[in-house]
């Protein structure tokens, strides 16, 4: 992270000394080439970009936290999922919800196969909240 905070002060300020976090606790110290004068406090500025930064960081925790809680959703829903759907193959081995459509893969291993019934529902609604979130081609998104 600290990587990004000095290519950030870099982009704003290019001559201004540079300026990390020191491990552990979140003071600010300035780095001073040996046999220059220390300068005066930060600027305004600087302490403004400084709370930016910070601000940034947390959003970026957040979401990084936020997007960890959806994969493991995501990977519990496949789970429960499969275990259905391996269910739904002993009670009815016949379900249309498992056999072939008329509609086939386009591409990737499965190419000219049909895709399931499951696949169908899936497809529909991926398709669906990715336009809801505003993706014009969902398509785009997907292996098709």
């Amino acid at each position: 992270m600290s990587k990004l905070i000095d290519q950030m002060m870099t982009l704003v300020a290019p001559n201004a000394p540079q300026y990390h976090r020191m491990p552990k606790t979140s003071r600010i110290v300035k780095t001073v080439s040996p046999g220059t004068k220390k300068q005066s406090a930060p600027s305004e500025q600087v302490r403004g970009l400084e709370a930016r930064v910070r601000k940034l960081e947390a959003q970026l925790k957040s979401a990084n936290n936020e997007l960890n809680k959806k994969k493991a959703t995501s990977a519990a829903l496949l789970a429960q999922a499969n275990a259905m759907k391996n269910a739904l193959k002993v009670v009815d081995p016949g379900s249309r919800l498992l056999g072939p459509t008329k509609e086939v893969w386009r591409s990737g291993v499965l190419a000219g196969q049909p895709k399931t019934g499951l696949r169908l529902i899936w497809e529909r609604a991926f398709d669906a909240t990715a336009k809801e979130l505003g993706v014009e081609n969902p398509l785009s998104m997907r292996q098709t």
